[in-house]
């Protein structure tokens, strides 16, 4: 092979990996965005807003020697999961879905 067409193959590979990693950048960026971390993420509306700030209170129901184990947000969505001590494990082991936006719990799971 003559240097020239080597060259081209050397050139014409680097521009595959330029490309190949603006494919990466952009795949990155763009699930970011669906997922709602990006900057084309829905934006609240002005009521919503208002009615953020307010705090709200909500009561699971739970007997008090209940303990939050764990608390995991997925956008408007907050999982809870609940549990106690071995004796009262069947009225404290629960796992709750709570719609943040309404402060209403969509679905209670019991073992």
């Amino acid at each position: 092979m003559s240097v020239n067409a080597l060259r081209r193959i050397v050139i014409g590979l680097g521009v595959l990996i330029v490309i190949a990693l603006i494919a990466v950048i952009w795949g990155i960026v763009d699930a970011s965005r669906r997922a709602g971390n990006g900057e084309d993420a829905p934006v609240a509306a002005d009521s919503d807003a208002d009615t953020r700030a307010a705090t709200r209170d909500l009561d699971l129901d739970l007997p008090p020697e209940c303990d939050i184990v764990s608390a995991e947000a997925d956008g408007s969505r907050l999982v809870i999961v609940t549990g106690g001590a071995p004796t009262s494990r069947e009225a404290c082991a629960r796992t709750f879905v709570i719609d943040t936006r309404r402060g209403t719990v969509q679905l209670t799971v019991r073992p």
